[in-house]
């Protein structure tokens, strides 16, 4: 697993609708060295897309505030707990490696990503219903395999952040790997900033990774 959000700021690129039941038309989610966004675009009315990936073009003005508030403003009825407890009884089995709040094709779902022996499986589900949307299996490269399993299952995670940050919007979830074990990486919005939080897999103690923000 690769290390997400390295030092990225936001990007204004487009309109897109983030109502208050069907939410909005963004993604956010984990891949790679940066979470990446897939683009909806609807009407132009209140209405905003966002990347994770470009310092550059990161718009600083009013609309910087709106886009966040429209973020807080997602509110799946399916927590991660929840969906991950979904996707894994769809994989069978397998430890959950991967799980984010994205917007795709109108609606809200999970993306979630599951390590199941030499696999690794990927599912995107409707974070309302649970009901799996798109599920793919390849195998899975020696260098991304866990080398630990973790202790603390997501739902204790999700658990722990919510507690230290009681009004923070949980975005991403990630297990990766580090020089001899395993550790969470959370992306959170906690107010109108960004914030990555490591979580040890073992105890759940909490430690804020350093921002630029």
């Amino acid at each position: 697993m690769k290390t997400i959000l390295k030092n990225k700021w936001l990007l204004l690129t487009s309109a897109l609708v983030l109502g208050s039941g069907a939410v909005g038309a963004a993604t956010i989610y984990a891949t790679g060295n940066a979470p990446r966004v897939i683009e909806t675009v609807q009407a132009m009315d209140d209405q905003f897309d966002w990347d994770w990936e470009d310092d550059d073009d990161w718009d600083q003005g009013d609309n910087r505030d709106q886009v966040l508030q429209q973020i807080m403003k997602l509110n799946p009825k399916l927590n991660f707990e929840a969906a991950a407890k979904a996707a894994l009884k769809a994989a069978g089995s397998g430890t959950v490696t991967d799980i984010s709040l994205d917007r795709e094709k109108n609606q809200v779902i999970y993306e979630v990503r599951i390590e199941s022996k030499n696999q690794e499986i990927e599912l995107e589900l409707n974070a309302d219903s649970g009901k799996i949307i798109r599920k793919s299996e390849e195998p899975l490269e020696a260098e991304d395999k866990l080398k630990a399993k973790p202790e603390k299952s997501i739902a204790d995670v999700e658990k722990a952040l919510l507690k230290e940050y009681p009004s923070a919007k949980i975005l991403d979830i990630s297990l990766e790997n580090t020089s001899k074990s395993v550790t969470y990486q959370v992306e959170i919005l906690d107010g109108d900033t960004f914030q990555e939080i490591l979580v040890d897999s073992k105890n759940l103690s909490i430690t804020e990774a350093p921002s630029d923000y």
